[in-house]
């Protein structure tokens, strides 16, 4: 199980704050702020909470019963729920404005790229 990330550009370092507290409130704990050398701003929102990885092969040998293999599925799907749940409180977030994001107060733009939005 893979957790959600989202790479979002920012018009400004307030805004780029304010979607970082955002973030890390709503569960995105290992979010950050990355400038560039061009000065763009990107707010990294990621959490790895929810990861899972298991081996199930070695060298073409299954390592895992089925039991085994029922509670891993079991448990991955837990996980992803709880992944879909940690992205609709971000969501639920930015869309009812909890908290402004630097002056441009919520506008957002695409930019093209899948997963990333300026804010």
């Amino acid at each position: 199980v893979e957790p959600a990330t989202l790479h979002i550009l920012c018009r400004t370092m307030e805004a780029a704050t304010d979607l970082l507290q955002v973030a890390i409130t709503c569960g995105f704990r290992e979010s950050g702020i990355s400038l560039s050398s061009s000065q763009k701003i990107m707010v990294a929102v990621r959490t790895t909470s929810n990861s899972m990885e298991a081996p199930l092969v070695h060298r073409c040998t299954l390592l895992a019963t089925e039991a085994h293999l029922t509670h891993l599925v079991e448990e991955g799907n837990r996980r992803l729920r709880s992944n879909l749940a940690t992205l609709d409180r971000f969501e639920q977030a930015l869309l009812h404005g909890e908290r402004s994001l630097g002056s441009s107060s919520q506008r957002q733009a695409q930019d093209g790229a899948a997963g990333s939005a300026l804010i």
